[in-house]
């Protein structure tokens, strides 16, 4: 619908402005009631430089998201930067199916970049960003 459209692309243009980026992936997904998603670190080269960002938009306090031992419940309402190259899973204990926009959106810096890539020490939890020479 055209509100819709318009929602996503108020979204959209604030993760962008946020990250000094652009939005170059995004999908719905429905995590089943009553189910788990294991422990895993996502993979591919452009998730190495991306930052992923979690909308909820149907949850409930059952649904837990774990990022490398730090449990959280995401709040519909917010969104959510998850370090996606760090182990990560989630589980929806409730009758309820939970669903999400994942976002990915590119740092300009690394737009058309041939050898952008981000480190994968751990630091705080996170992880620091550097450019290889």
């Amino acid at each position: 619908s055209p509100e819709s459209n318009t929602t996503i692309e108020t979204i959209y243009s604030h993760l962008e402005k946020i990250y000094d980026g652009k939005v170059i992936r995004s999908e719905i997904i429905q995590m089943n009631k009553n189910s788990t998603i294991k422990s895993h670190v996502d993979g591919g080269v452009m998730l190495q430089v991306a930052r992923r960002v979690h909308v909820p938009l149907i949850t409930n306090p059952k649904v837990i998201f774990n990022v490398f031992g730090e449990e959280k419940y995401l709040e519909v309402g917010n969104w959510y930067e998850i370090n996606n190259i760090i182990p990560h899973s989630v589980v929806n204990d409730s009758d309820y199916d939970r669903v999400h926009a994942i976002i990915d959106i590119m740092p300009n810096k690394y737009l058309g970049a041939k050898n952008a890539w981000r480190c994968r020490q751990k630091y705080n939890k996170k992880f620091r960003c550097i450019k290889k020479n």
